[in-house]
């Protein structure tokens, strides 16, 4: 094989990889306004429970679960996301190698790493998915229960 062969060939993988990193870019963004609902519910739990509000210190707390397993599903998501790339770099870096030796058992390490990068794709899509629906009825809650200001203090 040619040169620009083995170069074409590597590169579609690599594109993954950018797309995947917009995602992730997406998913971190996500995360850090989910971990810092976290703070402030943490925050105001203990501020709560130091005042002797029992009620608004048990809200908190149940807001602080929600944002908490929100996160955990985000974080997850990424990793998911992060899996995806390392086997979208092993599907490169086989199809090089294949392309450079005409090795024939690459041809399956080739299609199992790629069939792993979009499945760990998928993962994450889905995951990210769950994230935003619960999000959803977490805010909705957060609207409907939150007369006694305990998002921010009031």
């Amino acid at each position: 094989m040619d040169v620009e062969t083995i170069i074409s060939l590597t590169t579609v993988p690599i594109i993954f990889i950018s797309a995947i990193g917009l995602l992730t870019l997406t998913f971190q963004n996500r995360y850090s306004r989910v971990k810092d609902s976290v703070y402030v519910f943490q925050k105001q739990k203990v501020v709560y429970l130091q005042n002797g509000e029992k009620n608004k210190a048990q809200q908190a707390d149940k807001m602080l679960s929600w944002y908490q397993k929100e996160a955990k599903m985000i974080k997850n998501s990424m990793f998911a996301a992060f899996i995806s790339i390392l086997f979208i770099v092993v599907t490169s870096l086989s199809i090089m190698v294949m392309e450079l030796t005409s090795w024939l058992y690459f041809d399956i390490i080739v299609l199992v790493s790629f069939t792993l990068a979009i499945l760990s794709l998928v993962v994450s899509i889905a995951l990210i998915i769950a994230s935003l629906v619960r999000s959803v009825k977490t805010l909705n809650y957060e609207v409907e229960k939150d007369d006694d200001g305990v998002r921010f203090g009031l």
